[in-house]
């Protein structure tokens, strides 16, 4: 379900009959969790400050320092030029990954989107993972038994999992990044390793 889709299942379907998203999710979970498997979810924060906590092109000129590591992984890749226009994308882990991270000039997508001029549009960077398979179900699990709001939940995975440094020993993290992530609690997500003959959706 696209972000659009869910606004208005949000909007139109859930609020009529006065349920959240985790109200639903809750429900799905109490009535079928052993008959269904969520295998793709995209958590996301997004930045809306007139002066970000960081770009994409910052974090790209870590990333190409090698001054960064997302759990054991050095990997990254670039997505889009270094213009005001038409934005850029930095992902960490592969394509492959089971939780690969982006982080986007939402803004610059939005103008084009919207035929506009980027100054047109609100300043908004997002910051996304994208999980999938087991973690995606298990990071639904993880938000549904915890009395915790979403964002603090994705801040906490990222403070677990990504390191931004601004020296090449590994020894100063990156300011703008700890002040992102604020006083989340650090998790990681822990994938039982058990068979079953669950229907994925």
């Amino acid at each position: 379900m696209s972000g659009e889709a869910l606004e208005f299942y949000r909007t139109e379907v859930l609020g009529k009959m006065k349920l959240t998203v985790k109200d639903f999710l809750l429900n799905l979970f109490q009535v079928y969790e052993n008959q269904f498997k969520i295998t793709r979810v995209d958590p996301a924060i997004d930045d809306w400050n007139t002066i970000p906590y960081f770009t994409p092109q910052q974090l790209m000129k870590i990333c190409r320092k090698k001054r960064f590591i997302y759990g054991k992984s050095t990997y990254f890749d670039v997505y889009g030029l270094e213009t005001n226009e038409k934005g850029m994308t930095v992902y960490l882990k592969p394509p492959s990954a089971d939780n690969r991270i982006k982080f986007y000039d939402k803004q610059a997508e939005q103008a084009k989107k919207q035929g506009v001029r980027k100054k047109d549009i609100p300043p908004w960077i997002r910051t996304e993972i994208v999980f999938r398979r087991e973690k995606a179900h298990e990071f639904v699990r993880h938000y549904l038994a915890l009395d915790s709001e979403l964002i603090d939940l994705v801040k906490g995975y990222l403070k677990a999992k990504v390191k931004f440094y601004t020296d090449d020993e590994f020894k100063t993290p990156l300011r703008a990044w700890v002040k992102f992530l604020g006083k989340s609690r650090p998790f990681s997500l822990l994938i039982p390793k058990t068979k079953s003959g669950l229907v994925t959706i």
